[in-house]
């Protein structure tokens, strides 16, 4: 049994920071059909279902069945978003927002799904995702350490940086003689790789910081708006 999907909403769940991503989208005017990737439990899709049909994709099978609970009403696509989506539409916008690209391991998969998106993306339709800036290994380091408890099921949570990789460690203490281990990693790749592979796939693109700064500035995290170039 994964702990990790069962305790991710406890743990990360932010209306506000939710609120800020809505806010942006909609200053974008992005439209429908949307795809929501790596939608998880589905906050986001409840807030743009309100105006736009929308609908979502994710690895998690646990994260998909907490949308539905939520109320989303669109499609929930179980799939590696790596991997062809296998899905008969074609959509206005894609998103993959709250550093998920970085749940990624390689520059080969990031292709791959920079592929899937094209394949699945109108013709005049955008590409919206965010990533970490490298500023956030610096954050983390020094380990973050927080202790809290999910129904019942105490945990231990860590962060620290190595190399180029945040490591989110996960002690579940279920009652058993030594804890439960899960990892996250996420990758940080360099600005100048993802730009690379856009370019390579096919999309123009311009860059935001930290929802609201030009370009690429002191942050954490970068914001891509992409839509298809001349290819």
């Amino acid at each position: 049994m994964r702990y990790y999907p069962r305790v991710y909403d406890a743990l990360f769940s932010d209306p506000e920071g939710m609120s800020q991503y809505h806010r942006f989208l909609v200053e974008l005017g992005v439209s429908g059909p949307l795809l929501d990737v790596a939608c998880g439990s589905g906050d986001l899709l409840l807030l743009l279902q309100e105006k736009l049909a929308s609908d979502g994709l994710d690895i998690d099978e646990v994260m998909l069945s907490q949308a539905a609970q939520k109320g989303v009403k669109g499609e929930l696509f179980q799939r590696d978003f790596t991997l062809p989506w296998d899905i008969d539409k074609q959509y206005q916008t894609v998103l993959c927002l709250g550093d998920s690209l970085n749940y990624l391991s390689s520059l080969d998969q990031i292709r791959a799904f920079f592929n899937e998106v094209m394949k699945h993306l109108g013709s005049d339709g955008r590409f919206v995702f965010d990533m970490h800036s490298k500023d956030r290994l610096d954050e983390f380091e020094e380990e973050y350490l927080e202790e809290a408890v999910v129904d019942d099921l105490a945990l231990t949570w860590s962060v620290n940086t190595v190399q180029n990789q945040l490591v989110h460690r996960f002690y579940f203490y279920d009652g058993k003689d030594y804890p439960s281990i899960e990892e996250v990693v996420q990758t940080v790749f360099a600005s100048e790789e993802i730009e690379a592979l856009l370019e390579e796939v096919g999309f123009k693109f311009r860059v935001v910081t930290d929802f609201s700064l030009a370009g690429y500035q002191v942050g954490e995290k970068y914001f891509y708006i992409c839509e298809r170039g001349i290819k």
